[in-house]
């Protein structure tokens, strides 16, 4: 969903965590450790891979959205990065709060403030 105002950025709408998390599920909620474009596309690929067999069974869905946004109820969160719109700058903020660092999530927000999206 794109939404005005969002800096480009498409919002998710939050996926509630089952109480009892599968193994996989524990696995992409483990907060990143590294934000190595690597560590990043890691992260995705396993989103990607995860989709085509998402049921609601098997916690798929909670596993893609784990593996694309992290756990934002214990990770690092990025920090606004936006220079003001008077130095040539998007003049807002362009960064969601609830975005984990070192996550898909934050690379598409800082590629959606370089492209002015």
């Amino acid at each position: 969903l794109f939404v005005p105002n969002t800096g480009g950025c498409q919002l998710l709408p939050d996926l509630p965590m089952p109480a009892s998390p599968s193994s996989n599920l524990n696995a992409a909620l483990a907060n990143p450790t590294s934000g190595t474009i690597t560590a990043v596309g890691m992260r995705l690929t396993s989103a990607i891979a995860m989709i085509k067999s998402a049921t609601k069974d098997n916690q798929g869905a909670e596993i893609v959205a784990a593996w694309y946004h992290a756990n934002p109820a214990t990770c690092t969160r990025v920090v606004d990065f936006c220079p003001a719109s008077t130095a040539g700058g998007a003049g807002e903020a362009c960064v969601h709060s609830e975005v984990c660092a070192d996550t898909p999530a934050a690379h598409a927000d800082a590629m959606a403030a370089l492209f002015r999206t």
